[in-house]
């Protein structure tokens, strides 16, 4: 099979994506799609600023004659798009050169206009996700994002950190993480918080104060910046416990549930609507609110035992949620376009 994946860099890089179609024996091609002003000297969006009246339309107009060239160059069997946000005509476009499969692994509640993929096979990694758009009368999957290979190859190692989190540093993740912080100053416990929370340089210093001020605590545990595949999965074998706070739109786990206990770790989250494969109590500790979490935090601390059989059961259970099982379905699983109508 010939694939010819669009997706960012930054999703190809953390999905590992170029491993995962090799390991399958897929022949790919990368069709790079960012956004213009990471691909484009200031010269040329400066000059794009004075000639047209929407640079993002007009850069993307070129991004899409790129893609559509390297497609029909490349001549797939099937062209899979993560998280597209192309118009209709764009996608009919691509229909022409191939059979197109749509990839939603963020949340799509609240997408606008989802009738533009109803000839494609649409596939999205939370069943929140996949309710929204068969009420929109999208044929859509639930196929979850599994845990690429750099979480599997992770070594045992000292667990130097006593919990953890890596993620986006969102407003109720980040409220969260600081009455942990205040915990931790309270217990001596080695908290740290893994987080791209300082993006540019320009008014660093002022947005160190403002965060130190609004999470105060906080900022003396936060090691700054967006860790890789291969580095997350370190921190996870390092810590006794990781926490995985979701966002708040969807109702089920995200990929972060299957790399942490493939890491072989042990995973407190917040309360689910949908586990998936996973059993709270058995392959993860789940809590409430924040004052649950702190609980949680030294019980399972104190229960070195315990926490090492729910990690052990966890990496088990997560054995069966990998990116390759999840590219094989979003690649192989035949959906009836025709269920509404289409």
């Amino acid at each position: 099979m010939r694939v010819f994946c669009i997706s960012t860099g930054r999703n190809w890089n953390i999905l590992r994506l170029d491993d995962v179609f090799s390991k399958l024996s897929i022949d790919f091609f990368h069709g790079i799609l960012e956004y213009y002003d990471k691909t484009r000297s200031l010269w040329e969006i400066t000059a794009a600023r004075l000639a047209h009246t929407n640079v993002e339309q007009f850069f993307r107009k070129q991004d899409v004659e790129r893609l559509l060239g390297e497609a029909k160059k490349f001549s797939p069997d099937k062209i899979l798009i993560i998280n597209p946000n192309f118009d209709e005509p764009t996608i009919d476009s691509f229909l022409k050169i191939a059979p197109v499969s749509v990839w939603f692994i963020d949340s799509v509640v609240g997408l606008e206009d989802p009738q533009r993929f109803k000839k494609t096979s649409v596939f999205a990694y939370d069943r929140r996700s996949v309710q929204y758009l068969q009420e929109a009368h999208i044929v859509a999957e639930y196929v979850p994002v599994g845990a690429n290979s750099a979480y599997a190859e992770c070594k045992p190692a000292k667990k130097e950190i006593d919990v953890s989190f890596v993620g986006s540093p969102y407003k109720h993740r980040l409220k969260i993480l600081k009455e942990v912080a205040r915990a931790a100053e309270k217990k001596s416990w080695r908290f740290k918080v893994y987080a791209p929370v300082f993006k540019t340089k320009m008014l660093t210093i002022f947005k160190i104060f403002s965060f130190k001020w609004r999470y105060r605590g906080l900022y003396g545990c936060l090691e700054n910046g967006a860790l890789s595949p291969k580095d997350a999965a370190v921190v996870y074998a390092r810590s006794k416990i990781c926490l995985n706070i979701h966002d708040q739109y969807n109702l089920g786990v995200n990929p972060r549930a299957f790399e942490i206990l493939t890491a072989g770790s042990f995973q407190l989250m917040d309360k689910r609507d949908d586990y998936d494969i996973l059993t709270p109590g058995k392959d993860i500790a789940v809590y409430e609110n924040t004052e649950d979490l702190t609980e949680k935090i030294i019980y399972y601390l104190e229960h070195e035992e315990e926490r090492e059989r729910i990690a052990a059961q966890g990496k088990k259970s997560a054995s069966l949620r990998t990116m390759e099982n999840s590219m094989q379905q979003v690649l192989h699983l035949n959906i009836a376009l025709d269920t509404f109508g289409y």
